[in-house]
């Protein structure tokens, strides 16, 4: 049943939407989430859950350290499995341009104090036993991971929920 009244109303059941009604409800507002669909039914259930920092623009990783910050608590805030993982990040460099940009990436990710691992070839088949990969060089920022993409919204969601947020699947949002 729709609340008769709230003070939030999130549109969009994706993991952004369902992390803004979590910390919504956190704060004691009375939150609404309306789901065209179902919790984590589109994009949000399908890419590849890199929580990271190495290689993003350098304006973006203050963000992604206090998002790493965040994602560390995420599994006991929810109370559920988010499948976060400090599983580390390798960007390897197969062409002379991609070895610049790896240049780039490593100096930013240490302007921020990162640590930040350059692999030779025999360093890269060490660490992928068994796969041919053509690269040349790699950079390693172990500490960078991954989460499950729906095990994590669905968590968020079932999280707002519980703090008090209507989560309302299936109810698409209309101009009226």
């Amino acid at each position: 049943t729709l609340p008769a009244q709230a003070d939030l109303v999130v549109i969009g059941g994706g993991i952004i939407g369902c992390s803004a009604a979590l910390w919504a409800a956190e704060q004691g507002h009375r939150v609404v989430l309306l789901e065209k669909g179902r919790i984590a039914g589109e994009q949000s259930g399908r890419n590849w859950g890199w929580v990271r920092r190495m290689g993003r623009a350098p304006a973006e990783y203050p963000l992604g350290i206090e998002s790493l910050r965040i994602w560390d608590s995420l599994n006991a805030r929810t109370g559920r499995e988010t499948g976060f993982r400090r599983s580390g990040v390798v960007y390897a460099a197969t062409s002379a341009a991609e070895l610049a940009w790896l240049d780039t990436v490593e100096q930013d990710a240490r302007t921020f104090g990162m640590e930040i691992r350059r692999l030779d070839r025999a360093q890269i088949a060490g660490l992928f036993p068994g796969v041919n990969l053509a690269a040349q060089a790699a950079l390693l920022s172990a500490d960078d991971g991954r989460a499950e993409p729906a095990l994590s919204t669905a968590a968020l969601a079932l999280a707002a929920r519980a703090r008090g947020a209507a989560v309302m699947t299936g109810c698409a949002a209309r101009a009226v």
